[in-house]
Formats: C-alpha cells, sequence, structure tokens
C-alpha cells in the first residue's frame, strides 16, 4: 500500500504544482475555548475542496454550521479561489449545503441502505476578507 502511494505521489509532484496546496480552516470554539466546530479543506490554484464541516451536537441548529462555511468561504475567496467543492451523503447534509447555494455537480447511488454520494459545488464571487484560521465564540 504505501509503494502504491509513494508511486502516485511521485507522479502527482512531478505533474503539477502540489507544493501550492494550502490548508484552510475555520474553528468555532465557547467562550472556554471548547471545540464546537470546524471546517477544515485546501485551496489550490483558483479551487476550494471542503474536506469536512462539524459541528458539535449539543451546537447544532444554532447557525454555527452556516458561519462557518461564510468564514471558510470568505478565506477561499482572499486566496483567489472562484470555485468551492465538496461531496456529502444523502445521509449527511446535502440539504443544509442547498440552502447555503451548493448545487449538484454529480451523484453516485447504489450504495448501503440507499445511500446516495453527492458531489456539491458552488460559485464564489466578490472578494472578501478573513483570516487563515478564523474562529467564533458561542454561547
Amino acid at each position: 500500500m504505501s509503494f502504491v502511494r509513494s508511486a502516485l505521489d511521485r507522479y502527482n509532484h512531478a505533474s503539477g504544482p502540489f507544493e501550492e496546496i494550502q490548508l484552510l480552516r475555520c474553528f468555532a470554539r465557547t467562550r472556554s475555548g471548547r471545540l464546537v466546530g470546524a471546517a477544515i479543506g485546501h485551496t489550490w490554484g483558483t479551487s476550494c475542496e471542503l474536506g469536512q464541516l462539524w459541528v458539535d451536537e449539543s451546537h447544532r441548529r444554532q447557525g454555527i454550521g452556516a458561519e462557518l462555511l461564510r468564514c471558510f468561504e470568505a478565506e477561499a475567496r482572499s486566496r483567489g479561489s472562484d470555485l468551492i467543492y465538496l461531496d456529502t451523503f444523502s445521509f449527511q447534509a446535502p440539504e443544509f449545503y442547498d440552502a447555503q447555494g451548493y448545487e449538484i455537480a454529480c451523484q453516485f447511488g447504489g450504495l448501503p441502505d440507499g445511500a446516495v454520494l453527492f458531489i456539491l459545488q458552488k460559485a464564489l464571487r466578490a472578494p472578501a476578507g478573513g483570516g487563515p484560521e478564523a474562529e467564533r465564540y458561542v454561547r
């Protein structure tokens, strides 16, 4: 397994500027500092991938996820990204992303229990500022 990964990494790094990939993270914390949410991904060129968006169960449905996503998008824009993409399963959050303006780029069915994997995208417009690691304090 590590041989295959190493071989693919060598090929990929010789084919594109992978050293330009930059980590992008936004966090939500309580005033006491406890982590209650995070958006984590990376930017590369003019695109951005959101890899994980998580909000602690006890803090969901309070707007934290939407705020984290806005923070993430703003930082991506400030880095020159004009497209953001992500994947989510039908049992995760496709409705949440739809409400935030994301569109289905493609979908895959045939998964256990009727689950569907969605690849979503959103065009990023008007530049906005942000920091590399923005944080929000919640109650």
